[in-house]
């Protein structure tokens, strides 16, 4: 691993020199395919620090040109395609020297598109071909064990999703030892924020130990390292009861605003949602009939919905008529609540606290029974 580490520290110090930790940057890209049958079915996403995009421009005569702000030291580009039920995917690191992308070819066997680029790291050279090797005995384990009892786990046998969910253990907590191996990798800092501090399998109070003890200050004092603190203290509210909730102020679908300090002296219940959630959906009726029997001066209901679509969130809030306060999606509220996965609910009492999270073991979306309890021995009527 030492040479490894080197190379890996190595590409850190180029990548992060001369950048200031809270400067507000912008990128510039270059994307070049003059085969309409490829770039017509070209996908293009960036994550920019704060959250993943997807652009919706077109190519113009084989050429597109993609810029905008990023707050991470480095803006994170994959441009993919999907083709008879394969995908070819390829993602990179870019900063503000603008990067140019001039479509080759395929590469089946890899999966992969095969660009010739400039001013741009491949997630591969960066790290992520270190990180498959080190983490490939855990990773052939786990195919070969569903391989062999994939129908068993899917047909809910127990002591065979037990032994999957310990090789799923294994390849995680092998993942993030290679990402404390590495510390000094800017590529471990991405890999910890956007894979790592989201997984349910790893305990929000001991990453973010490992967070704090871990990384470089210059990675820690960022813009990133604050966002991952953020995250990782919401995810701390589902693991302990009466936290202090987090505060926020947004507007919701008609333009009135919304700050959660103002609603300080009733209950509160958000949810995070979306339409093409089912579960989600199931537990609509539980949410209605809480909202029906329960005074909204007493009880506030708060819907943040994870949709793209806006008019598909617009016609979903009619079709399930919620007669609530509707947001939509908010990733910032969502960061300071670490929600990792959906339907998430949380109720806030009069004083503020967090007194109810959706528990790993209340898997009845349709009745909402624990959070039904408390609201009714909190006489919300």
């Amino acid at each position: 691993m030492k040479k490894n580490n080197v190379l890996i520290f190595c590409f850190s110090l180029f990548f992060l020199a001369a950048q200031s930790v809270f400067s507000q940057k912008i990128f510039r890209v270059n994307i070049l395919c003059p085969d309409d049958t490829i770039s017509k079915n070209l996908i293009v996403e960036y994550d920019n620090g704060k959250t993943t995009k997807t652009t919706r421009q077109k190519f113009v005569n084989g050429h597109l040109t993609l810029t905008d702000t990023f707050y991470a030291f480095n803006a994170m580009i994959t441009i993919s395609r999907s083709d008879s039920n394969q995908r070819f995917s390829n993602s990179y690191f870019i900063n503000e020297l603008p990067a140019t992308f001039a479509y080759k070819s395929i590469d089946s066997s890899r999966k992969k598109l095969v660009f010739e680029n400039s001013n741009a790291i491949d997630l591969g050279d960066a790290g992520e071909n270190e990180l498959k090797k080190y983490t490939s005995k855990e990773e052939l384990d786990v195919s070969e064990y569903f391989r062999k009892n994939g129908s068993k786990v899917a047909g809910n046998d127990s002591a065979a999703i037990a032994e999957s969910n310990l090789k799923i253990s294994a390849i995680i907590n092998k993942r993030l030892e290679f990402v404390l191996l590495n510390n000094s990798s800017y590529f471990s800092f991405y890999y910890f924020r956007k894979n790592l501090i989201g997984n349910l399998i790893l305990p929000p109070d001991s990453l973010l130990k490992l967070y704090n003890t871990t990384f470089p200050k210059a990675f820690r004092k960022s813009f990133e390292g604050n966002e991952i603190v953020k995250f990782l203290n919401g995810r701390l509210l589902s693991a302990v009861n009466h936290s202090i909730s987090p505060d926020f102020s947004t507007v919701d679908i008609n333009g009135k605003k919304v700050e959660l300090h103002k609603m300080r002296g009733k209950f509160v219940l958000i949810s995070f949602w979306a339409t093409w959630c089912s579960p989600c959906v199931a537990e609509l009726p539980a949410m209605r009939e809480i909202r029906n029997t329960t005074s909204d001066k007493k009880l506030e209901i708060i819907s943040i919905s994870y949709d793209t679509d806006k008019e598909l969130f617009l016609k979903g809030i009619k079709k399930y008529e919620m007669n609530w306060v509707n947001i939509f999606y908010d990733e910032d509220i969502s960061k300071k609540f670490g929600v990792s996965s959906l339907p998430m609910l949380f109720l806030i009492d009069d004083k503020g606290r967090v007194i109810y999270s959706r528990k790993s073991d209340e898997t009845s979306y349709t009745k909402l029974g624990v959070l039904r309890k408390i609201i009714d021995r909190a006489n919300l009527q």
